[in-house]
């Protein structure tokens, strides 16, 4: 099995607000997973109001 993720940075078409908070771009980690000749993708989302960011999802994986 093989893990591999790179970060990737996702602007928004218009700016995201909610409570105290606006952003107009979001982090993210691109993921793919190679197993017994298949291929799987996936994305994780770093929003800021959960206290997680590239290197805290690096670090679980």
């Amino acid at each position: 099995m093989k893990l591999t993720y790179q970060p990737y940075q996702l602007e928004l078409k218009h700016p995201f607000s909610i409570a105290k908070f606006t952003r107009t771009a979001t982090p993210l980690m691109l993921l793919k997973l190679k197993y017994e000749g298949f291929t799987g993708y996936g994305e994780a989302s770093m929003v800021p109001y959960y206290h997680e960011n590239l290197e805290t999802a690096a670090t679980f994986l």
